[in-house]
């Protein structure tokens, strides 16, 4: 048994996996204040075939994760890391200058130890997001080769991607945190985070941002991702019947009945970081 056992949050193992051939593999991470997440793509079959999630109490027990996993230190064909819910600034390309990412980046949250930024090719759109220097140095020990991204990133390329040109209203929900992304006509209109205590704060912030959006709760299409609760559902939808579950993306191939236990609404970004990187 791994160390960490019983703090799994989610596992599955379609027990396809061979150590042996880990190199025809994928691994992708999602790394929380809360949480890690990892996943294995079969780059041969296009197939998920293994998923992990433990909670943590911070980041400090990561290490311990992955040097008692059976999996983490495997050598991969590549790896991708996904940082959730990281403070982000979105700036177009052509204002941006890397020299002065702090000072900008200031401008709407206190900036930590270690800044980083990601390119958005499909918008022209520059994601600029901090990280402590703990986690950085944890991250490049571990992982010198993997490819870093803002979760924000992995969630907006994939949105944009799969927009067909129509208004759009996302919302991801992670450790009280609300990452709400508003795309139309294939362009990043709007990019916020909001931690709520409540469901009604939860609501509170998905209707003022439509205010300030000017958009009408009774002909948007809102898309819920993420930890979405019944009652959370079931409020919104009082007030916003154009509602629905979001999906896992639809270019691998899922195991179906070993994932019946993991909502299809449940990361999408973790399934979608392969795509962007």
């Amino acid at each position: 048994m791994e160390t960490g056992e019983s703090n799994i949050i989610y596992s599955f193992d379609d027990k396809s996996f061979k150590y042996d051939l880990a190199k025809n593999h994928h691994l992708a991470i999602e790394i929380s204040e809360k949480s890690i997440t990892y996943c294995l793509l079969n780059n041969l079959t296009n197939t998920y075939c293994l998923l992990k999630s433990y909670k943590i109490e911070s980041t400090d027990e990561i290490s311990n994760i992955i040097n008692n996993s059976k999996h983490l230190l495997l050598s991969f064909s590549s790896t991708t890391i996904g940082l959730i819910n990281s403070p982000n600034t979105l700036v177009p390309k052509e204002f941006y200058n890397k020299k002065n990412a702090k000072s900008i980046f200031n401008i709407n949250s206190q900036a930590d130890e270690v800044i980083k930024d990601d390119y958005l090719n499909s918008d022209d759109t520059i994601n600029i997001y901090t990280l402590s220097n703990q986690l950085n140095e944890t991250i490049k020990n571990y992982f010198p080769n993997a490819k870093i991204k803002s979760h924000s990133t992995i969630l907006l390329e994939s949105l944009l991607r799969d927009n067909t040109k129509t208004e759009n209203f996302s919302i991801f929900l992670k450790d009280n945190i609300a990452n709400m992304i508003f795309i139309n006509n294939s362009k990043i209109i709007f990019q916020n985070k909001f931690e709520y205590s409540t469901n009604e704060d939860l609501l509170y912030y998905t209707l003022f941002s439509f205010q300030q959006l000017g958009i009408s709760a009774e002909k948007i299409s809102l898309n819920l991702f993420g930890d979405v609760k019944d009652d959370q559902f079931k409020l919104l939808y009082d007030y916003i019947r154009n509602i629905k579950l979001g999906n896992r993306p639809k270019d691998f191939i899922f195991p179906t009945m070993k994932l019946q236990q993991i909502k299809k609404h449940k990361f999408f970004g973790l399934f979608s970081q392969v795509l962007c990187a």
